[in-house]
């Protein structure tokens, strides 16, 4: 077995490496020129056929006979030679290297070899000479030739008679020979003959990243408006009738369209510089259009204020970034700084996260990074911030220097696997099997870390991979597993749930820039997404409980407003809606929906506490002052009845001729009332009838005006920071002020209407400042999962939302057509634009189907 320690040999040892892969291709070579040669020249000569035009002579079937044939022959030849293309293994290619290098004995193959008795000195030394002289044989290795096997395959040389007529071909169909081929290939479409109408079109279409909606120019003269086109932009040319060959002329160049057949040409290029298109035709100009290209400016980046340092040591990054088309994605580089001389083992960290902000707007961002688990946390660092639009385009923020955080573990376990782990980072090799037997004796109390069976298991198996095979590549992989183990200790499975969820956005992300990913994948990716999705929230619920349980801080976003906010179906329904726009094609509106995603999930995540906008902080703290009031609202209420009823007791009972009344006392323990508030005894006016008995409310009025007084401030506050207070807070004020007068009157039964009016009141008000916290929460998040915030129609713009909701835009008079209206208006536009391309159709009909998709 070849030592990778063996430094004294290593130019030798990477020789035969280098050997291996040359070896390796020499004999993919082989293998390619015995099993593909048939198939290729195949290939070749059908090619030749077609750009000659041969099949052509024989009409309709004889192109597609000769169709036909070809198929048939590369199927047999896939089943005859290609199926036994067989790669090389390693051994044939160490005996290829050794049969080339004249090498005897084997010495490569020996190499592999391992003594099977090392116990014995003789033995062992014996094995070290021969595995010397092995070793230095291979400093006679030699690259291997390939052999030819086509001359012995080919002994009439009849390959050599198909390269021929293949470059007769070349010459003969000149620049279009690949139209010549796919005519071969398709002999149904091009045999099918169609009449062209005149006239000229011009179709401008803007990149897809402008969101601008196509250009059609048509007619002939000259234009005198000036067409503003995106850089980038493509334009389609159509030109039917006149004489001559006609050109496109822009500037100083002259650039003639190509013959379509039946008296048509046509022309597709990329939009240049210039500020005219002419199209000109036997020397006259037959149309003109002027136009100015709008450049695409870079994109710009700031930071809105310095970053910060979280709860667990994740760091945010407030920043505002503009381009006035988009900015596609921003990027984050961590590597260390040039102070360190010596660091542990690890790697600098690039990610890119897609933004896709609005158009032309600044757009603020807060993206926060997680790079605690880094094994170069505690070290100075330097992190750099760039974004890039749809073309490119860069800009970047000034290096960022810090020291990278460190989280801190409150449990012992965790604190010492941590603590295992900057040990293994820096001397991955040589504490290896020190450090795997300081965290082996965690295993004999497993309940130090609450009997978890993975803990366990991972540090089991840690501790068995740093004892038996201590190496750089071990290292790496037990200080990841430390870190994950130590977060299940400290916070159980959220932060591991975060991890995943965001790993299958990145996933899901690089699909979507990845322009050959097929429906396969991207609902294998969808289902990823949505399990990830399912068990983060599964497990922040919990994460919240526990906290509340606790009475440890809980996130911005109020428990009970945030399970309303995070509908389930609603969440389902809008995964599903970004799985469609994927499936559609429309991969930019996936990707804004994702960064819509991710912004949810950052403000959802409980140690990324941040600073509320004024508005939301006075609102949250209306909604728990308000219930305050409510509930103390509630308990005057409850108190004024209980006077209430003490009251009529007294009547009902009250004796004649001043007879003094026996006090009830379980009605005032019932209801907290004192012995000054029993009514004074019987009187009797002049008539002899006894008086009203009344109880004193005098400190129930001094209650009312107190809850009074707190609305009134409330209502203060609520007015300076918000633009509209809710009424009903008004309402409110105006019963506890009628209350009030009750109360003072000694009237209970008068006062209590009021109160529950104004109970009624300050709950409404309540409920409308809960709504109003909600679309703002959803308008920051971009997103609405509970039916809320923004939404968009299939043009772009906002509208005002779904029936009685009027969303963020309720004066948008646009109506949002629904899934079948959708897909029926989609197949009309598709046809329209298919019909309108077909110019064998009349002209009056063409023109018809012109003006209809101007509407759109």
């Amino acid at each position: 077995m070849i030592d990778p320690l063996d430094f004294e040999n290593r130019h030798l040892i990477d020789k035969l490496g280098r050997k291996r892969k040359t070896a390796l291709l020499v004999m993919l070579f082989e293998q390619a020129s015995l099993h593909c040669w048939r198939l290729f020249f195949w290939a070749l000569l059908f090619c030749a056929l077609w750009m000659i035009q041969i099949p052509a002579f024989f009409g309709s079937p004889g192109a597609v006979i000769t169709l036909v044939v070809f198929f048939i022959g590369c199927i047999y030849l896939y089943k005859k030679d290609l199926r036994r293309f067989q790669w090389p293994s390693k051994k044939e290619i160490d005996r290829r290297l050794e049969k080339a290098s004249n090498l005897k004995h084997r010495p490569i193959s020996g190499l592999q070899d391992d003594l099977s008795n090392p116990a014995k000195y003789e033995t062992r030394t014996l094995w070290e000479d021969s595995k010397t002289h092995m070793l230095a044989a291979l400093a006679r290795l030699k690259t291997p030739h390939p052999k030819a096997f086509t001359a012995k395959k080919d002994p009439y040389a009849i390959r050599l008679g198909i390269v021929l007529l293949f470059i007769i071909g070349l010459s003969v169909s000149g620049p279009r020979w690949d139209e010549r081929i796919w005519n071969g290939l398709t002999p149904v479409s091009y045999t099918m003959d169609f009449k062209k109408a005149d006239g000229i079109s011009l179709w401008v279409t803007p990149p897809e990243y402008t969101g601008m909606s196509q250009i059609i120019l048509e007619g002939s003269g000259k234009k005198q408006e000036i067409v503003k086109i995106p850089v980038g932009s493509q334009v389609k040319i159509r030109v039917t009738g006149g004489l001559g060959h006609p050109a496109l002329k822009i500037g100083e160049t002259t650039t003639p369209l190509e013959h379509l057949g039946d008296d048509s040409y046509g022309l597709e290029t990329e939009v240049p510089e210039g500020v005219q298109f002419t199209i000109k035709q036997m020397f006259i100009t037959r149309s003109s259009w002027n136009y100015k290209l709008i450049p695409d400016t870079p994109p710009v980046i700031e930071a809105k204020t310095p970053h910060e340092i979280l709860q667990n040591g994740q760091i945010r990054f407030p920043l505002t970034v503009t381009d006035d088309y988009s900015v596609k994605d921003i990027t984050m580089t961590m590597t260390l700084d040039e102070v360190v001389s010596e660091a542990p083992i690890g790697e600098p960290v690039t990610e890119t996260r897609s933004v896709v902000s609005p158009a032309g707007a600044t757009f603020d961002i807060q993206p926060v990074y997680d790079l605690t688990p880094h094994s170069w946390a505690g070290l100075p660092v330097v992190i750099r911030l760039s974004i890039t639009d749809h073309i490119g385009q860069n800009a970047s923020l000034p290096p960022i220097k810090m020291t990278l955080p460190e989280r801190e573990f409150q449990h012992p376990v965790a604190k010492a696997l941590i603590d295992t782990r900057k040990k293994l980072a820096w001397e991955p090799v040589k504490t290896s099997r020190e450090l795997a037997r300081s965290i082996e004796i965690f295993l004999a109390r497993p309940s130090a870390f609450g009997n978890d069976f993975v803990v366990f298991l991972a540090i089991r198996a840690a501790s068995s991979r740093l004892f038996h095979s201590p190496s750089k590549e071990t290292a790496k992989a037990v200080i990841a597993l430390l870190w994950d183990t130590a977060l299940r200790i400290e916070d159980g499975n959220l932060t591991l749930a975060a991890r995943n969820l965001r790993d299958a956005q990145n996933a899901l992300e690089n699909a979507l820039k990845n322009s050959g990913t097929t429906d396969q994948e991207i609902a294998q990716l969808m289902n990823e997404l949505r399990s990830a999705m399912a068990e983060y929230l599964m497990e922040l619920q919990k994460e919240l409980q526990k906290r509340m349980a606790q009475g440890d801080n809980v996130p911005m976003i109020p428990p009970e407003m945030l399970s309303s906010m995070i509908d389930p179906e609603a969440l389902s329904s809008f995964l599903d809606q970004m799985e469609s726009q994927m499936m559609s094609g429309d991969k930019n509106a996936a990707q804004e929906m994702l960064s819509q995603l991710q912004r949810m999930l950052d403000m959802m995540n409980p140690s990324m506490a941040t600073p509320l906008p004024m508005d939301m902080q006075m609102m949250m703290e209306g909604v728990n002052e308000l219930q305050e009031l409510i509930d103390r609202q509630q308990e005057l209420l409850d108190q004024t009845k209980g006077q209430m009823e003490i009251t009529g007791v007294l009547q009902q009972k009250g004796r004649s001729y001043g007879e003094t009344l026996e006090p009830n006392m379980s009605l005032f323990d019932k209801w907290g009332l004192a012995m000054e508030d029993m009514p004074p005894p019987p009187s009797f006016d002049q008539e002899g009838k006894t008086k009203e008995l009344t109880i004193n409310t005098q400190s129930n009025k001094v209650e009312q005006e107190a809850l009074r007084f707190i609305l009134g401030q409330l209502m203060l506050e609520a007015g300076e920071a918000l633009d509209d207070i809710p009424e009903g807070m008004g309402l409110a004020e105006q019963e506890m002020r009628l209350s009030s007068e009750e109360l003072g009157a000694n009237k209970p039964g008068l006062s209590i209407p009021h109160q529950e009016k104004a109970i009624e009141h300050l709950k409404e008000s309540m409920e409308q400042l809960s709504q109003q916290l909600m679309a703002r929460i959803q308008q920051m998040t971009g997103m609405a999962m509970s039916g809320g915030g923004m939404k968009m129609d299939p043009l772009g713009r906002p509208y005002g939302g779904d029936g009685e909701k009027p969303g963020l835009f309720p004066g948008s008079r646009v109506k949002i057509p629904n899934e079948a209206e959708r897909k029926r208006v989609e197949e009309i536009l598709r046809l329209l634009r298919r019909r309108s391309g077909e110019l064998g159709r009349p002209d009056y009909e063409l023109d018809y189907y012109r003006r209809l998709l101007r509407q759109f």
